[in-house]
């Protein structure tokens, strides 16, 4: 019976950690991120089974500790395993420092061991069931440590039942959770790609003109001197299309898109904005700063592309414009970013402008003015 209640108290413990597992693999767009925030899960499982331990005698503690932690390795990868060891073992010696807790901590660094070997080699075409019951049993190899933990003769005999206990233990964790995971992390990962072909131009990879708002209220919560806006139209780029072809304009552009990329900092944003226009959002940047960006980026835009066996010559121009913080609304700063490369594109192209906030541009023109500036 006691073996019994410990297996329906760790599957239930395990049940927990399996949804907020799911939550954090969803709602985390950073991978390491996410591996690291999931292994401290599994060790909070597995510091939270400690609680309720299998005892043979004092100082001898043996519990399913290393069934979360191999499941770290299994389902996190290497980041997640240390650090759910890095919680159970710390949980562990804080328990005491005798020879048998030194010995658990290694052997739950096997459990972590057997569950990155068994996610990285692992059958593709066995059987889920058989997949998770090679896991669980891997998982339970390192108990055979437990026979060199120091117990008076007579005890002997209960470390077999407790290496049978906890291999039934991790055996039917294993089976009845292990698909379950298997399950979150797939269904999460199919999320998280749909989000991402959302959010992201499929030509560039670029993110798209649907992130451009939220981007824009990011960059502006940003602390600092204001926010800039860059606007860039490649030059001439329907001849390209018309001449050489679509496919040779979709290289242009994926190779204008790699400029840009290498062009701006870390935390600048870059979008494609619609056919060869794109923007980038410059967060925490004076005015003076928006201006030599502009000039820098329109100076590495300028280059010869080999597509094939055509060369083609890369030119484009930048319209610029700044906020301070609080001042400016999103389509006025866009207005005066487009007032911008209106007048870079009316001025011979392949340069960079940015217009002074006080000055005033285009926008009493006609809108088929403005289109025929960009062709």
């Amino acid at each position: 019976m006691p073996v019994l209640l410990h297996i329906v108290d760790s599957c239930a413990l395990m049940a927990g950690i399996v949804l907020l597992f799911g939550y954090v693999q969803r709602h985390m767009p950073s991978r390491l991120l996410r591996s690291i925030v999931s292994g401290i899960l599994f060790g909070l499982g597995a510091m939270l089974s400690m609680n309720e331990p299998l005892v043979v005698v004092p100082g001898a503690i043996f519990d399913d500790r290393c069934l979360f932690i191999g499941f770290a390795g299994a389902f996190v990868g290497p980041s997640g395993a240390v650090a759910a060891l890095a919680v159970g073992a710390a949980t562990r010696l804080l328990i005491d420092t005798t020879p048998a807790a030194i010995i658990g901590v290694l052997s739950m660094a096997g459990a972590a061991a057997a569950g990155l070997i068994w996610s990285r080699w692992r059958v593709t075409n066995m059987k889920p069931w058989m997949c998770h019951l090679l896991l669980g049993s891997m998982i339970s190899v390192p108990l055979l440590l437990i026979v060199f933990v120091p117990l008076p003769e007579n005890e002997s005999p209960s470390l077999t039942l407790v290496i049978a206990s906890l291999t039934l233990n991790n055996v039917a964790g294993s089976l009845l959770l292990g698909g379950i995971l298997t399950q979150e992390r797939r269904r999460a990962k199919l999320e998280r790609v749909s989000q991402k072909n959302a959010e992201t131009d499929p030509l560039t990879g670029l993110l798209n003109r649907r992130t451009f708002e939220t981007l824009f209220s990011v960059a502006e919560a940003t602390p600092g001197p204001g926010t800039g806006l860059l606007l860039i139209d490649i030059d001439h780029f329907k001849a390209i299309n018309d001449r050489h072809g679509h496919l040779v304009g979709d290289r242009a552009l994926q190779a204008v898109a790699s400029l840009m990329i290498k062009s701006v900092r870390g935390c600048d944003s870059v979008v494609r904005y619609g056919g060869e226009e794109f923007v980038i959002i410059l967060p925490g940047v004076r005015e003076e700063d928006v201006r030599s960006m502009a000039d820098r980026l329109c100076a590495s835009l300028r280059t010869l592309l080999e597509v094939g066996d055509r060369r083609l010559y890369i030119t484009a121009s930048v319209g610029g414009a700044h906020a301070e913080p609080g001042k400016t609304t999103l389509s006025e700063l866009l207005q005066r970013a487009d007032e911008s490369l209106y007048s870079a594109k009316t001025s011979g192209r392949d340069r960079a402008v940015c217009l002074p906030r006080h000055c005033g541009g285009p926008s009493n023109l006609a809108d088929h003015e403005l289109d025929a500036a960009r062709t």
